[in-house]
């Protein structure tokens, strides 16, 4: 993407997998990946290299119409930033080792209520995210302390489906409207100390709002072919 002057691009790959009922009822998911990005300004230009690796372990019960799932998790990335600055400044090329620190727990619950017309599902979690950006140095000119944030969200919401089939072909239609209270650190706040002067400052930002609205709509098409005793099912989702 590019705007007058201003540049943003980077790519990013990475790889999730999956490991199902280990530990009796719980599902162990793990991720690694990694990418580039760099900004172009008018006073910096800015390369981003990071890496990042975590897991999850998920579970989830059902008693009749109700079903509760629940989740913890913990990643870790790694940002090698090296910043171009103006040759004026008598400064020239910054770099900086960035570490980031998430862990997070999640636990929902929600009921299915059949009708004829279609099916709704009254459903509320609550959410605990703890992210961590540790203590790091741009070289020549600042160091930064580490910055905690502890967020909690109550997600509370409903969602309405409806199945549709004809012949081998099932359409699945979701509407999900959630409304998401926020408490915690919803402002990040970093501390920096500037080389060669007896001085530091704040900088607040905020991160999240203390309320927010979310809505989704979700389509998934799938199709089946039989062949003898074995039903071969095929299907697109977005």
């Amino acid at each position: 993407m590019e705007v007058s002057d201003h540049l943003v691009q980077g790519h990013f790959t990475g790889l999730v997998l999956g490991i199902g009922k280990i530990f009796g009822n719980f599902t162990l998911g793990v991720s690694g990946g990694g990418g580039y990005s760099e900004t172009r300004g008018t006073i910096t230009d800015t390369k981003d290299s990071h890496n990042f690796g975590g897991a999850n372990l998920y579970a989830a019960w059902n008693s009749g119409s109700w079903n509760v799932s629940s989740s913890v998790g913990f990643a870790l990335s790694n940002h090698d930033v090296n910043m171009d600055l103006p040759r004026s400044m008598g400064i020239g090329s910054q770099k900086s080792q960035i570490h980031i620190q998430v862990r997070n727990a999640n636990l929902r619950a929600e009921y299915l209520w059949k009708t004829d017309a279609l099916d709704i599902i009254p459903h509320v979690g609550v959410r605990f995210v703890s992210l961590r950006t540790f203590y790091h140095d741009l070289e020549d000119l600042a160091s930064y302390d580490s910055d905690p944030q502890n967020i909690v969200q109550f997600p509370v919401g409903v969602t309405f489906s409806k199945d549709f089939v004809a012949g081998s072909w099932n359409l699945s239609l979701a509407l999900d409207l959630t409304f998401v209270p926020t408490v915690g650190n919803r402002r990040a706040e970093t501390r920096v100390r500037f080389s060669g002067i007896d001085a530091e400052d704040s900088v607040k930002t905020r991160v999240l709002d203390d309320c927010a609205f979310k809505g989704s709509l979700g389509l998934t098409l799938q199709w089946w072919i039989q062949r003898g005793n074995t039903v071969y099912t095929e299907g697109v989702e977005s």
